[in-house]
């Protein structure tokens, strides 16, 4: 692959302009699956640097002013992995009655069989029912996907935004409150944590626009450093 906007040193091996390539040419699928490796349940402070990876590669996009574009992927890749599951899901059902149907078969008469067959002709979709399900050879779910309002583009807000933007609200908990966290993520990133925290106000805005990660807000858990009401400290005093 040759582009005019690469430098030459693109081109040769080890060098910085060579993995910045790499990482904006692939920043959307890198982008996946570090949100396939951590989520609400298992994200610790052990792995909380793929989240903060992630982060990163959403500030690098922003300067770029390709955060809207990435997210974009995102919604596609996320929108792919849904109807192949539902594909899967589909075709390990019609293996399944297809299996019980040939026991079925072998156990039954000539009449029997054709009684089966039958019933599964009548039970059979419509070609008006797979219509309605189907629009341009997609499942019925992704017809309802909110509009964004930008230039009619769909955004498909499934699984892998939504479990970016719980990480999110984890990030914004654990360094709101840890000030040597905060140092420790300046220095070692040498990224002012004023841009972290931009960002990631940009992705949890929750409203629908190119750049947020959900089309409205979500229920998240409660903050871990609210204060316990009154009666609680009374109690265990």
């Amino acid at each position: 692959y040759s582009s005019p906007l690469l430098c030459k040193e693109a081109y040769k091996p080890n060098t910085i302009e060579r993995m910045e390539w790499f990482f904006q040419a692939n920043q959307t699928r890198l982008l996946r699956d570090l949100l396939g490796v951590v989520d609400l349940q298992n994200i610790n402070h052990e792995n909380i640097c793929c989240l903060n990876t992630a982060v990163v590669l959403s500030i690098f996009a922003f300067r770029r002013k390709q955060l809207a574009e990435v997210l974009d992927g995102l919604s596609f890749i996320n929108k792919e992995e849904e109807c192949f599951m539902s594909r899967s899901q589909r075709g390990s059902v019609i293996d399944h009655r297809n299996r019980n149907h040939h026991h079925h078969a072998e156990k039954n008469d000539i009449v029997s069989n054709l009684h089966s067959l039958t019933i599964g002709i009548e039970n059979a979709p419509s070609h008006n029912d797979t219509k309605n399900n189907v629009v341009e050879g997609r499942p019925l779910f992704l017809q309802n996907n909110r509009k964004n309002g930008k230039k009619g583009a769909e955004r498909f807000y499934g699984p892998i935004s939504r479990n970016f933007r719980e990480l999110l609200w984890f990030w914004t908990e654990y360094y709101t409150n840890r000030g040597r966290d905060r140092l420790s993520l300046e220095f070692s990133s040498h990224l002012r944590f004023e841009e972290w925290e931009n960002i990631v106000k940009v992705l949890c805005a929750d409203d629908g626009a190119r750049t947020s990660l959900v089309s409205s807000p979500i229920r998240l858990p409660k903050s871990p450093y609210r204060k316990a009401p009154s009666f609680v400290e009374t109690r265990l005093r």
